[in-house]
């Protein structure tokens, strides 16, 4: 009796172990692999926002050459919420957006538009199908939809606004919108402008990075 009832368990943990399995095999194989631009001999982005260092010789601080074999790259949330990863050649590291390369590389920007979107508003979704090009006007109407500009405090308990609201309003200037039109739009006086431009100092690399 006991072996019956085990034999049962078995089968189904081997039903449930196949569809996992299957999942899993479906999933790999809708993933795409691009080379990065200006890194196409170093680095592969997929379209779901996993990154692979290729294979390649480097040379050591001590003058040893050896072989670097390849491997996937761990991406970290920086402090502005986004995926970043570094990529390095020769010694030179830049940290990146996982959502710009994977924009970057698999979607279309016929328009040029210069910003790239989460559709899902989950920073750490950077799957192609998540995300989309846009401009600063285009994302600060999806988080005011999506209820991301609050405008509520942020970390500092005197704050009245969301980080969300300053760094569209960085992204808005240095995209050419004059602070005249910044004031008048979103109701801002001129000493707040000069604090959100000049200040908040934290969202600077999250501007930059755009």
């Amino acid at each position: 009796m006991l072996s019956t009832i085990n034999f049962f368990i078995f089968s189904i943990y081997v039903r449930e172990l196949h569809k996992v399995l299957t999942e899993i095999g479906k999933r790999m194989m809708k993933e795409q692999w691009k080379a990065i631009k200006d890194f196409e001999m170093y680095y592969l982005i997929s379209n779901t926002g996993r990154v692979i260092s290729l294979e390649r010789e480097i040379t050591t601080s001590t003058g040893w050459t050896k072989t670097k074999k390849m491997a996937e790259m761990k991406a970290i949330a920086g402090k502005d919420g986004y995926m970043r990863i570094n990529l390095s050649v020769e010694g030179n590291k830049k940290s990146y957006t996982i959502h710009r390369l994977v924009a970057n590389a698999f979607i279309e920007n016929p328009d040029g538009l210069p910003q790239v979107n989460h559709i899902d508003c989950d920073k750490s979704n950077n799957n192609e199908e998540n995300l989309e090009w846009t401009d600063a006007s285009g994302n600060q109407k999806h988080a005011f939809e999506n209820g991301l500009n609050t405008q509520v405090g942020d970390k500092n308990s005197r704050a009245k606004v969301s980080n969300e609201f300053v760094l569209n309003i960085k992204m808005l200037h240095k995209n050419g919108t004059k602070r005249k039109k910044l004031m008048e739009d979103y109701s801002i006086p001129q000493k707040s402008l000069d604090r959100y431009l000049y200040g908040w100092k934290h969202l600077n690399e999250a501007v930059i990075s755009e």
